[in-house]
């Protein structure tokens, strides 16, 4: 609840900002107030979704020792988290589907062009973001305090992500290695592949690029994870 009302007290104050630069102008390179005002809701909406509350599991079981009783089961731990990460998702998934909804009928630009193809950007997106924790998490075999990775991926997604502002206001060159990083797929891209703003072969790059991203992860995962049980062991017997 608490992020909740942090994330509403953030989307605020960056409303307030924009609005008082609009002021000024009545467009910034293709933007109104308006389309700005749905982008960074729709944002703000994404972050909930891609939020880094499951990059801590696996951490505090390495913490309290209990990670052991995980190990003799007869399914792989990432499965197991897949599988917690999925559950967690499905109010926060009705949530912003029906948000979605109601900002539709309110003539919002939302859901424009919808295809398969989005869905299974965002679906390709969703797993990276497990992903992208498993990996976190699995540092906890070497490091004590793993608090400070919260606000690092705050501040991340803020610059990185697109949550203050849209990333193709970036230069060209700086924007285009920008929108490639995961913080971009999980807060710009998904946000424009909503607003119907990306065209199909745009939406196929950042498709193929997601997957990639998930293929790194996914074997720097087993790596981290191998090495990391290995010192688990020898500390723990």
């Amino acid at each position: 609840m608490t992020g909740v009302i942090t994330r509403l007290l953030q989307l605020a104050v960056t409303l307030f900002v924009w609005r008082s630069i609009f002021a000024t102008r009545p467009e910034i390179q293709g933007y109104t107030v308006d389309e700005m005002s749905a982008y960074l809701v729709l944002t703000a909406l994404m972050s909930i979704l891609f939020s880094s509350s499951h990059f801590f599991r696996l951490s505090d079981l390495v913490r309290k020792g209990t990670l052991s009783a995980y190990l003799v089961r007869p399914y792989s731990f990432l499965g197991d988290s897949l599988a917690v990460f999925l559950g967690s998702k499905v109010v926060e998934v009705t949530v912003i589907a029906g948000a979605l909804l109601l900002l539709r009928a309110s003539g919002a630009p939302v859901l424009e062009h919808a295809s398969p193809a989005v869905l299974a950007l965002l679906c390709s997106n969703l797993l990276l973001s497990f992903l992208v924790g498993s990996v976190v998490g699995a540092l906890s075999f070497w490091l004590v305090e793993m608090w400070p990775i919260k606000p690092l991926y705050a501040s991340l997604m803020a610059l990185l992500g697109g949550t203050t502002f849209p990333l193709d206001l970036l230069p060209p060159a700086i924007g285009h290695v920008v929108q490639a990083t995961p913080f971009a797929l999980f807060g710009f891209v998904n946000t424009r592949a909503l607003q119907g703003a990306l065209s199909s072969r745009e939406i196929a790059a950042y498709l193929a690029v997601s997957v990639l991203w998930n293929a790194a992860c996914a074997g720097l995962y087993q790596l981290l994870w191998r090495r990391g049980l290995k010192r688990y062991e020898a500390v723990n017997g």
